[in-house]
């Protein structure tokens, strides 16, 4: 047999003629004709990315959890997700398109961004383990998903003015917040003072995005995730920033994520701080009573735990006029019966350190 130009002729004309599991089969038997000579000679012969991938999986590392991968393997399927993400933006604006919901044909359609969500969710869920290996691989610029988000938001704002698409929501789900604070985490990580980075970039894609919104959960998971040390720095810099009406607005909301995040950090950092959020907000988030109580129990200030319990369980209970629970008198259980409790783990608790 005549020796073949390694043109890449004969391998497309393998791949198009056969089925994976032939080519498996194909590439199984290659590799056990050959000696360790001639497999050197391989590594040698081709790409250092083929060569390096290849090494790996030809003498695997016990502690490695993930497969060998090429990093143009990483880049293709990178590729193909973003194909089809593109695909669901292109149908912004459409006002007969995918994400237009009419539910009887007398009534005015309009945009239905939870459908959007839920199918970026799907692509996300498979770009999120792709993500740091993209970065590292710098082949796509800082401000690649600040341009995503941009794009969704003037897709969306593309729809005719009648359909109000403008004041809808799009909640962007767990995994496609996730996408975009690692990659604007890893950003931040390549300069100097990453935490303060990371905050003016996430604070100015929250500030500027019109009908997108990141998952507020998910959001604040990720801050909980980061170190203690990262925390700190995360603290100072909104402590630093609190005299600014943005930051005043974000901080006094008790529903914004931002509340939230500096309230917990709070928490580690300046305690006399804590405390006194927890009390000039416990009217409005009945859950900020508990810290409270704890804190006067351990001090065994009793009579002052007690009052903070009674307002504690009138704010559960949106007692107005100064009205207490009495114990004595009714069960909680038919108390709440008109309201809805974010926990019920929170309650049992309450209940533990007041009796």
């Amino acid at each position: 047999m005549h020796k073949m130009e390694k043109s890449g002729f004969v391998g497309k004309k393998i791949v198009d003629a056969m089925t994976s599991n032939q080519l498996v089969s194909l590439i199984d038997a290659l590799f056990y004709l050959m000696d360790d000579d001639k497999i050197n000679t391989l590594l040698s012969d081709v790409d250092k990315d083929i060569s390096s991938t290849l090494t790996d999986i030809l003498n695997p590392h016990k502690e490695d959890s993930k497969p060998p991968v090429t990093d143009s393997k990483y880049w293709e399927e990178w590729e193909k997700l973003w194909g089809e993400w593109n695909d669901i933006i292109f149908e912004l604006g459409d006002e007969s398109g995918q994400y237009v919901y009419e539910e009887n044909h007398w009534e005015t359609p309009y945009f239905d961004g939870c459908a959007l969500s839920d199918d970026l969710e799907e692509i996300s869920k498979e770009l999120l383990p792709l993500i740091e290996k993209i970065y590292n691989l710098n082949v796509e610029e800082d401000d690649y998903f600040w341009k995503v988000l941009k794009d969704i938001d003037n897709g969306i704002d593309s729809y005719p003015e009648w359909m109000g698409a403008d004041c809808s929501d799009c909640i962007l789900g767990h995994f496609t917040t996730n996408c975009i604070l690692e990659w604007e985490w890893f950003v931040a990580s390549s300069k100097e003072n990453p935490a303060e980075i990371f905050i003016e970039r996430i604070s100015a894609i929250d500030s500027t995005l019109k009908t997108v919104e990141l998952d507020s959960d998910t959001f604040i998971d990720f801050f909980a995730s980061l170190s203690r040390n990262t925390k700190q720095q995360i603290y100072n810099n909104i402590n630093a920033a609190r005299g600014n009406p943005i930051w005043q607005e974000r901080l006094q909301c008790i529903y914004s994520k931002w509340h939230k995040i500096y309230h917990s950090l709070l928490s580690l950092f300046n305690h006399k701080e804590y405390f006194s959020s927890c009390l000039k907000y416990l009217p409005e988030n009945w859950a900020y009573g508990l810290p409270l109580i704890k804190n006067l129990l351990k001090q065994q200030k009793y009579t002052e735990a007690e009052k903070i319990a009674k307002r504690t369980f009138s704010a559960l209970l949106k007692l107005k006029n100064d009205k207490v629970w009495l114990p004595e008198k009714s069960l909680l259980i038919n108390e709440l019966y008109y309201y809805i409790i974010d926990s019920d783990e929170t309650v049992i608790e309450l209940l533990q350190d007041c009796w």
